[in-house]
């Protein structure tokens, strides 16, 4: 997978800086959209034409079922046997846990710039937001996790038309609590940049906004909400293609995690940059522990 993002000084770089690991919430409110449809991955021809194609799927469709936020899930777990967190593909994967196996799912998600309640303005609005791989935790001993909280929340007022509002409770176990807010703001910003003409040619539902006199509004393109629409599209896309990386454990065939056990080798540095010495492992003792043939 190609991990470089391309992107242009002074025009598409406006989401760069948000291209890093996956979000960690301070303890504070955040507004959070979700916008992983399919054409965040679609062979559009240009940025307008990617940015229709996502306004028109966030709508609810001709049978009256909702699209859906796509996620990538796996099952993981720690082993120390090779000093790594892998996924647990299937059956013969667990053997080689040596923690709890747990179940995360992962998003790209746009947090917007806003006050420390969450709450946006005229100033704000106006700011890019930061494009991120959101992974959260799904069932825990029963227990529902981030994951299955918030498809209870999707269920009745679904994030195709609704914003989340984050509060974080506790940064160190981020700890959150969901509320669904009225409005996207990324439909809005696809407005801003394609302009009222284009929107009611282009848009399917598209909202006419009128004064308080009755008389519709008409806005002009927004060039600088396309240059921040263009940015965000680029981004997330490239995360969006390796959003399961973000999860943070090791894709592995059971041969290679073999191989690894055998050789001794765990992947560990020292902060200086040097290599770590590794204890041997007792290669019998742990075949016969965990019965495999190596």
């Amino acid at each position: 997978m190609d991990d470089i993002l391309d992107f242009e000084m002074g025009g598409n770089d406006k989401s760069f800086a948000s291209a890093k690991g996956k979000w960690s919430a301070s303890k504070r409110t955040y507004r959070v959209s979700l916008i992983a449809f399919p054409a965040l991955l679609g062979d559009c021809s240009s940025v307008k034409e990617q940015a229709v194609a996502l306004h028109n799927e966030m709508n609810t469709r001709d049978d009256g079922s909702d699209p859906g936020v796509k996620w990538q899930g796996c099952r993981m777990a720690y082993s120390s046997h090779i000093k790594a967190k892998i996924m647990v593909k299937n059956a013969d994967y667990e053997r080689f846990a040596t923690d709890d196996i747990k179940t995360y799912a992962a998003t790209v998600a746009l947090v917007w710039v806003t006050d420390n309640e969450g709450q946006i303005n005229k100033f704000t609005i106006q700011q890019p937001p930061e494009v991120v791989p959101w992974v959260v935790n799904s069932n825990t001993e029963g227990r529902d996790g981030k994951y299955q909280t918030l498809a209870k929340k999707n269920k009745n007022r679904p994030f195709h038309s609704h914003d989340i509002q984050v509060d974080c409770t506790d940064e160190k176990f981020q700890s959150m609590d969901f509320d669904m807010l009225d409005g996207h703001l990324f439909k809005v910003l696809i407005e801003r940049a394609l302009g009222t003409v284009e929107c009611k040619e282009k848009l399917k539902n598209y909202r006419i906004r009128k004064d308080k006199d009755g008389n519709e509004i008409i806005r002009e393109p927004d060039s600088e909400s396309l240059e921040i629409l263009e940015g965000i599209l680029e981004s997330a896309a490239h995360m969006q293609r390796k959003v399961r990386s973000y999860i943070g454990a090791k894709d592995m065939t059971i041969e290679a995690i073999k191989a690894k056990m055998n050789s001794g080798e765990t992947g560990g540095s020292s902060s200086s940059g040097g290599s770590t010495s590794v204890p041997q492992v007792d290669q019998d003792a742990l075949s016969e522990a965990l019965d495999l043939d190596l």
